[in-house]
């Protein structure tokens, strides 16, 4: 019978034997070979159970395809296009400066992967990457006939 305060309820807590837990692990350090040797079963095919991401961050850190990967390009040549235009501050620097020859070609290098895209895109994320480059072409044109003027 569990324990009962002094009202007639069961606590609110769990007891959690810790022991049993220490013992299990010393058991299976015990069962694996030493480091370097292979075990004989082979390599292990068990996932780690180390701390599990959420799949967004997981798909960033490691791209599960070739379009996750020119996506992420895209949006790495838009920033620094942005920037170099002298738009928004450096992510490094935090200045403000322009350079339009770097700005010239981060927004042909998104516009040519954009190109790659497209084939593999539809509805609104279509829609977004061809707003995207048509933005990044317009300010391109727009900032540097300005300075051209001056």
């Amino acid at each position: 019978m569990p324990d009962e305060d002094a009202e007639g309820q069961t606590p609110d807590f769990e007891v959690v034997d810790r022991r049993r837990a220490k013992q299990a692990a010393a058991q299976a350090e015990e069962s694996e070979p030493p480091a370097g040797e292979p075990s004989p079963e082979g390599p292990s095919k068990e996932p780690s159970e180390g701390p599990s991401l959420p799949p967004e961050i997981l798909e960033a850190l490691v791209p599960s395809s070739v379009d996750s990967v020119l996506h992420a390009a895209v949006g790495h040549l838009a920033r620094l296009a942005w920037e170099n235009l002298g738009l928004v501050q450096g992510a490094r620097t935090g200045e403000v400066r322009a350079d339009h020859a770097e700005a010239g070609r981060a927004v042909d290098a998104a516009d040519a992967i954009v190109k790659l895209l497209l084939p593999h895109v539809a509805g609104q994320p279509r829609r977004d990457l061809e707003s995207l480059v048509a933005d990044l072409k317009i300010n391109y044109v727009k900032h540097t006939q300005g300075r051209a003027d001056q």
